[in-house]
Order: C-alpha cells, then structure tokens, then sequence
C-alpha cells in the first residue's frame, strides 16, 4: 500500500528533532530503499514556508536550504509529487467542518481520498480523527 507523508516527516528530519528525529528519518530511509509513497505539492510548500520563517533574519542562507530539500525530495525515485486541486480544496470544506483540523490538512485529506490512499506517515494525532485514515509514525 502507498502512503501519503506529512510535512512533519521532513521536518523532524530537517531539525533533527531529538524526540521524533529519528522516527521520520527512518521512514524517509524506507522510501529513499524503495518503498512507494507519495507526498503533495502541499506538503513541500509548507516545509519551505517553515524554511523562509524559521530563516528569516538569522544570516543564514535559506534559499540555499530550500533548494537543498527540493533536491533530496527530487531525488526520492519512490516517492510521487502530486498536486492537488481547486476541487480538493472545495471538498477540504467538508473536512474542516466534520473533523475540526487544520485547513492545509483538510485539503491534503482532499487529496488522499480523490486518490485513494488510505494511510499517512504523520505524527499529527488529529488524524486519528478521521476514521478511513490510518496515521503511521514508525
């Protein structure tokens, strides 16, 4: 089965998280081994947004950061990119209302259900919420 990966999986990896660093690092080991997974164009903008915020003023070089990611994630030969749609944040209404989480999760609920996959790499527990999901974080 393919599983969708949250943003909070390359985050953790990024700021080697000490609690759940390692946990996302092994998930992204089994994808970068050959597992299939697949992740939104969503889910990238979010971590480079994260990347710009966290950037800012620090003198550090966050478009360098930012390119680097997006090179690793091109380079998961596994993991599919997808876009998601008008229509998926049409339907992420419905979401926000039935299950309370935040929108750019509703909309990447959107996009899991018009595409049929059914788990997610997520340590978001919100998740848990939504009974045709199943959130894995190991």
């Amino acid at each position: 089965m393919v599983r969708f990966v949250d943003t909070n999986v390359f985050l953790y990896v990024m700021r080697q998280d000490p609690v759940y660093g390692r946990t996302a690092r092994q998930i992204l080991d089994r994808i970068e081994g050959g597992e299939e997974a697949v992740t939104s164009t969503l889910v990238l903008e979010e971590v480079c947004a994260y990347v710009v915020r966290e950037g800012r003023g620090e003198g550090w070089n966050w478009a360098r950061k930012i390119a680097d990611f997006l090179g690793c994630v091109y380079h998961y030969g596994t993991l599919r990119k997808e876009s998601y749609t008008f229509i998926d944040m049409l339907r992420a209404v419905d979401h926000l209302t039935k299950y309370g989480i935040d929108w750019n999760d509703c909309i990447i609920l959107s996009q899991m259900k018009r595409s049929g996959y059914a788990e997610i790499y997520s340590n978001d527990e919100h998740f848990d919420k939504v009974g045709w999901i199943r959130r894995i974080f190991q």
